[in-house]
């Protein structure tokens, strides 16, 4: 039986980042969790035909190194009996882990291929009018409620940075994944086109937080902190202090 608990952890870090390194493993040590680092490919390793990431490279080129970092993680999902995490080496984890996950664990009913442990999403949805909408079908909303308060199954969300990976269906994950990859900005922006294919979901409020830092991604700080206007639902140290059932969904 799979279980939420039972988790492979890794994060990803670039050599050139000991500090991003630094902060990683204090995150982990907090919960005795026995991270794997997982040293980050650089935009000049993308191995096989480089058309594949001419859009991401032009948008961003470090973007095409995280992309494939990333799956290469996932695809070490493939055939195992384990959830896998993969994080970012910025990841800020909340004060409750430990109950969040049991609570994941407990609750989490749905077949699924990727839970989200951040909750960036926009309320109301903006992806559902996203130019690109009419390739992967009209959604209307970022994320949607389930029968438990806690899990939304999400078509929006655009955060990478910590996030589980259903062995059983890691397959399906990159498959998809790789067969889009030329329409793709990045990672987190082709797990939003592909929203509507995938069985993505996320708990609330968030369990995970990026702090700002100079990225190598992205171009100069990333200020993850302005994202907070989204909603407490983003992200809260503990996770009494948001009540997804007071909160004004239709604003």
């Amino acid at each position: 039986m799979l279980r939420i608990r039972d988790i492979d952890w890794y994060y990803i870090n670039l050599a050139s980042r000991p500090d991003r390194d630094n902060h990683a493993r204090e995150q982990f040590q907090r919960y005795n969790i026995r991270a794997r680092r997982f040293e980050g490919f650089t935009p000049e390793e993308w191995p096989g035909d480089s058309t594949k990431v001419d859009r991401m490279r032009k948008r961003t080129p470090g973007a095409v190194g995280c992309y494939q970092s990333q799956m290469h993680i996932i695809r070490l999902a493939q055939g195992g009996d384990r959830v896998v995490a993969v994080c970012e080496d910025d990841v800020v984890l909340c004060n409750d882990l430990e109950k969040r996950l049991d609570y994941i664990d407990s609750n989490l009913v749905w077949d699924w291929d990727i839970f989200y442990l951040g909750a960036t999403f926009h309320v109301p949805g903006v992806w559902c009018h996203h130019k690109d909408c009419a390739t992967w079908g009209s959604i209307g909303v970022d994320a949607e409620p389930t029968t438990d308060p806690r899990i939304l199954r999400t078509y929006g969300i655009w955060g990478t940075y910590a996030y589980l990976v259903n062995p059983k269906n890691a397959a399906k994950v990159c498959t998809l994944f790789d067969e889009h990859i030329h329409q793709s900005d990045g990672i987190d922006h082709l797990a939003i086109r592909l929203g509507s294919r995938l069985n993505t979901f996320c708990f609330i409020p968030g369990c995970a937080w990026q702090y700002d830092s100079e990225s190598n991604i992205g171009n100069g700080i990333t200020r993850f902190s302005s994202f907070k206007k989204l909603g407490p639902y983003a992200w809260t140290d503990r996770m009494e202090e948001f009540n997804p059932l007071g909160f004004d969904w239709n604003p």
